[in-house]
């Protein structure tokens, strides 16, 4: 076999030509809702998905290593796509006619986010066709999930007889209940260490913690602790963004994080001011139930998540 590039960190530019080309087969473990909004976004023509879900005609587990719910969004917005399942798949691998990516990649916003993965990216046709017939291995044992299968999935969780495990694109896992327990620093060592900063983008947020603009520090309060603890569960990631323009790239498709990280952890972070931090100000494309609205959504998110990671590593936590 023969591989143009090694990816240590593949990103969504690297697999996005493969769901854009001929017959796509997208085999993965795991899955996000932000990945498959790409995918839906990218209009795939005759694309194949196999994911890892229970046996359509066997019993619903008590623990589901994948959200159906997401899945069946996705199945209804997306009838021209074949979906596939199989308890124990583990593989991924991507092929489209013309390239194929396989490495250890779950198609997660996670598994895409140009760190912590490994992808081997070919273009060599014989490479691609021996991927292309392993993929197609794997479709052939694996069964078909029509919607009414994930709308049985989903009715299971809805009256509590099944729930989904964490999956990587919660960003956390262990690392995360290790932050929680240990406590972030207190929010005032942050808003000093603003103080001290001499850019346009710390003072904008410095006058939002302080309660000197649009009196939003309790909104502050809530971003502060929820992004320390996802941030150092995840430091590596968390170190990328140091520097980035807020409202670049990097940051826009870390907001899906946020969001998958809020919906798996209801209730973690509890701020003293104004109760958990998904039930006071985040917005619900972050996982909040936008019942107010203001400095603790998207716009304070974004400028917090380039300056909160420099802060965390200026005191040894990331």
């Amino acid at each position: 076999m023969r591989f143009n590039q090694l990816l240590c960190g593949p990103e969504w530019s690297h697999l996005s030509p493969i769901v854009k080309g001929k017959l796509p087969i997208l085999v993965s473990a795991f899955y996000g809702d932000g990945m498959l909004t790409k995918v839906a976004a990218a209009k795939p023509v005759g694309a194949k998905l196999l994911v890892r879900l229970p046996r359509p005609a066997g019993a619903i587990p008590k623990l589901l290593p994948n959200d159906p719910r997401k899945l069946l969004s996705f199945a209804k917005k997306n009838p021209g796509v074949e979906i596939f399942v199989h308890p124990r798949i583990h593989a991924k691998i991507f092929a489209s006619e013309g390239q194929a990516l396989i490495g250890s990649a779950n198609l997660s916003t996670t598994g895409f986010s140009g760190a912590h993965e490994a992808s081997l990216l070919t273009k060599d046709a014989k490479t691609v066709a021996a991927l292309r017939t392993e993929a197609e291995k794997f479709i052939k044992t694996a069964y078909p999930a029509s919607i009414l299968y994930l709308e049985r999935l989903v009715q299971a969780i809805d009256a509590g007889k099944a729930s989904v495990q964490p999956t990587p694109d919660a960003a956390a896992g262990a690392a995360v209940a290790f932050a929680g327990q240990v406590g972030n620093p207190p929010f005032e060592s942050f808003v000093a260490w603003l103080a001290g900063q001499n850019s346009a983008l710390a003072k904008e947020v410095h006058s939002r913690c302080s309660g000197k603009k649009h009196n939003v520090s309790g909104h502050a309060y809530s971003a502060y602790h929820g992004l320390s603890v996802l941030f150092r569960g995840d430091p590596t990631w968390a170190r990328s963004l140091i520097g980035q323009n807020w409202q670049g790239g990097r940051v826009v498709t870390g907001l899906d994080r946020i969001r998958s990280f809020v919906s798996q952890n209801p209730g973690l972070i509890k701020n003293k001011r104004r109760g958990s931090w998904e039930n006071s100000y985040l917005p619900t494309s972050l996982g909040g139930p936008a019942k107010r609205s203001g400095g603790a959504g998207i716009g304070l998110i974004k400028r917090m998540m380039v300056l909160l990671p420099e802060y965390l590593k200026s005191v040894h936590l990331i």
